[in-house]
């Protein structure tokens, strides 16, 4: 076997702005979408339900029938969506990342963000946000300080802060209503009361310690008083709900206090109940009836488990359940909540394949999401498939008409209608984590230790012909001619199924935690926990390794297509690799994508990630493109190499050599130490690289260049002369 480690060779790159990134090469993002990361805070209006939900941004979710929520919009826009206000056409969006966001939602079916309010500074977190009238009211987090932005909204997309105030405590706010003149804002140990009537001079009215101390996180008001949920405990080593009279702003005054199960984050009250989101306790019921004496009569009941807001309409509350996304509850009887009906995308992105306009893709607890990909730009959920089975949505595969999913068993669906995929075959008895369906019209599914060949001529009535054993926990398998190859924690086994009746073991290679496989021509491609693996298999009995290519993490998901291999390498994402040669693959392309890539599906010029919570669309023409050289040397030691030229006036060539993957910092310093420019900084295969500096901005003299990688420095000097 010729060992090969991974080559990566970078040809001159001149970048104007002095720097060089190693998040991508020669693969370019162009679209993603995202499903719900958590649900973490929720407002209804009429009969739809706005979520803020993390990195998955605004959902919009019609509830006109309560059993059966459907999401209609959605804006992704936002960096962290964490409180959500709206008010007419438009929804206001807290987002984590330091801003609010201005979205148009008069068509819910696409929403669109028209404007961002940033105020200046750093370290900054928009946390809370309320609406009334035409303001705007935004609690910011200047470091672990807090200050409430009172915006004006008269014009939506043009919103004008008018008013300013900082907290007197030195803390920061985490729940903000607003009702007439004043607003409420809980934070640690306190209620405070802020005179809003003048809004551009707001000023403390009052504040407020609840008797049995922790910490208030979520404060609603009905009628004549604010209803307090703690999320840390008091005195008494317990949780609190506590009610304040507000009759007086100036004065208030608690009145009554209970102990409830959990965390409380969020609160809401409807006619004798109040509604406490206490997080991984879910949703506790209190009854208020008599406010001087609240008793807990309801929770711990399982329909929620990760409650982090609730809003109430009529007789429906509306939780976010965090991981869970949206549940419906009948609140007819607020002291005995009744599940409606839920809407959710919990589990992660773990497998896809394309077809035509669409993306079929496995997620896990949530099944099989379809997405139209027809813009890549701007792909959409249209079509979703969930199974009352036990089992999680594991892999899928395509064939003719229909597309076929591990899914607590084998289910077949017809999907002449992407968008409306219908269940047509289900066969079970057995575990299934892959599935790999040849032309001839058989499943071969893998789990636990079998392969199983499934007769799919009528997907109606999927039959299984014969299993057999290949290994243990399996995890995926690819057929190709006459054999399947099936992969899991021994490494591959190939079994041969040239008869379905009477499947028969071949040849094997062991391979650490193998992940996926692929197959092309004579090679077996195998993600597995220390790289791709690239096995001769033209004799099935004898396979033979012929190149281990080392990746930063761990290569999850394969695929080949022509003379590229396609790799989901977990947390650093998706790698193109140039497979022309078995036994010289070399690194043509990748990008760090945002999530942990788990599976990928190319079409065209587009590589399609399962990224966790995301779908990602990625360009990666550029990389099939380039033309590397085969015969590069892996680096024995780092190695940073003088300028060339140097002197130099105004740009020069800087070289260096990288021995192993890892993190690595090319920096140009003055004779002060001061940084002046930053020529390479991420994570960085083994392999020789060069990096221009174009000096245009500085003035002449003496520089400093260092390279650092790990357990290495080493520093340069350049003369610049003008």
């Amino acid at each position: 076997m010729r060992s090969v480690r991974l080559t990566l060779f970078l040809l001159l790159v001149s970048l104007a702005n002095s720097a060089f990134s190693q998040d991508s090469l020669n693969v370019r993002k162009v679209g993603q979408y995202n499903w719900w990361d958590f649900a973490l805070a929720v407002v209804v209006q009429d009969t739809l339900v706005y979520v803020a939900a993390g990195e998955a941004g605004l959902r919009i979710v019609n509830v006109a029938d309560p059993t059966a929520p459907d999401e209609v919009g959605f804006c992704n826009r936002p960096e962290l969506a964490i409180d959500v206000a709206v008010e007419g056409d438009y929804a206001y969006i807290a987002d984590l990342g330091g801003c609010l966001r201005v979205i148009d939602v008069s068509n819910p079916f696409s929403p669109m963000e028209v404007v961002t309010y940033d105020p200046p500074g750093e370290s900054i977190n928009a946390v809370s946000v309320a609406v009334e009238g035409d303001y705007v009211y935004v609690v910011f987090a200047y470091g672990e300080e807090g200050t409430l932005h009172i915006i004006d909204i008269t014009i939506p997309s043009a919103p004008n802060p008018v008013g300013f105030y900082d907290s007197i405590t030195g803390s920061i706010w985490f729940d903000l209503k607003v009702r007439g003149d004043f607003a409420y804002l809980t934070e640690p140990y306190w209620l405070e009361i802020v005179n809003i009537q003048d809004r551009t001079s707001p000023f403390q009215e009052s504040i407020t310690n609840p008797p049995i101390g922790g910490m208030p996180c979520g404060v609603a008001l009905s009628e004549n008083y604010a209803f307090l949920s703690h999320c840390s405990i008091g005195g008494g080593g317990q949780y609190n709900l506590s009610i304040v009279d507000i009759r007086d702003p100036g004065d208030p005054e608690v009145v009554g206090t209970c102990v409830i199960g959990g965390q409380g984050l969020r609160v809401a009250v409807t006619r004798s109940c109040a509604l406490v989101a206490a997080n991984y306790n879910g949703l506790r019921v209190v009854d208020v009836s008599n406010l001087t004496n609240p008793v807990e009569v309801f929770g711990g009941s399982g329909y929620t488990t990760h409650s982090r807001d609730v809003a109430v309409s009529g007789n429906f509350a509306y939780v976010a359940d965090g991981a869970n996304g949206l549940v419906v509850l009948d609140i007819t009887e607020c002291t005995s909540p009744v599940l409606t009906g839920y809407f959710n995308t919990r589990g992660d992105a773990v497998a896809v394949s394309v077809a035509g306009n669409y993306a079929y893709i496995a997620k896990e607890s949530s099944g099989l999401r379809v997405v139209d990909v027809s813009n890549p730009l701007s792909p959409y959920e249209v079509a979703f498939f969930e199974s009352t089975q036990i089992g999680s949505a594991r892999d899928v595969a395509l064939l003719g008409n229909h597309v076929y999913v591990a899914y607590g068993g084998l289910w077949a669906l017809d999907i002449t209608n992407p968008e409306a995929p219908d269940p047509v075959g289900f066969c079970s008895g057995f575990t299934a984590d892959g599935i790999a369906v040849s032309e001839d019209y058989y499943a071969y599914i893998v789990g636990g230790s079998r392969l199983r060949a499934i007769n799919v001529s009528n997907p109606a009535d999927p039959v299984e012909m014969d299993n057999c054993t290949a290994g243990n926990n399996l995890r995926r398998v690819a057929v190709h001619d006459n054999y399947a190859y099936a992969v899991g924690i021994t490494g591959m086994r190939v079994i041969d199924i040239s008869n379905p009746n009477d499947l028969d073991a071949a040849g094997s290679y062991d391979v650490s935690w193998a992940n996926d496989v692929a197959v092309r021509n004579n090679c077996a491609y195998v993600a597995g926990l220390d790289g791709l693996h690239i096995i001769d298999v033209t004799d099935p009995d004898n396979p033979t390794e012929l190149a281990q290519c080392d990746l930063p993490w761990t290569p999850l998901g394969v695929v080949v297509q022509g003379d590229y291999a396609y790799v989901a390498d977990s947390d650093s994402g998706l790698y193109v690799i140039d497979v022309t040669d078995c036994e010289n693959p070399v690194v043509v392309g990748f990008y760090d994508t945002p999530g942990d890539a788990y599976d990928v599906a190319v079409s065209g010029i587009y590589a399609y990630v399962a990224d966790g919570d995301r779908l990602g669309i990625y360009d990666i023409s550029d990389a099939v493109e380039v033309s590397l050289h085969h015969d590069i040397i892996i680096p024995s030691t780092f190695m940073l190499y003088s300028a060339y030229p140097n002197p130099f006036n105004p740009t020069t060539t800087i070289r260096y050599d990288v021995k192993q993957a890892g993190q690595v910092r090319l920096t140009v310093f003055n004779l002060l130490g001061q940084e002046v420019a930053r020529l390479a900084d991420g994570r960085h295969l083994a392999g020789s690289y060069s990096v221009s500096w174009d000096a245009t901005s500085v003035p002449s003299g003496i520089y400093l260049c260092q390279m650092q990688a790990p357990g290495f420095m080493q520093t340069r000097k350049l003369v610049l002369l003008k």
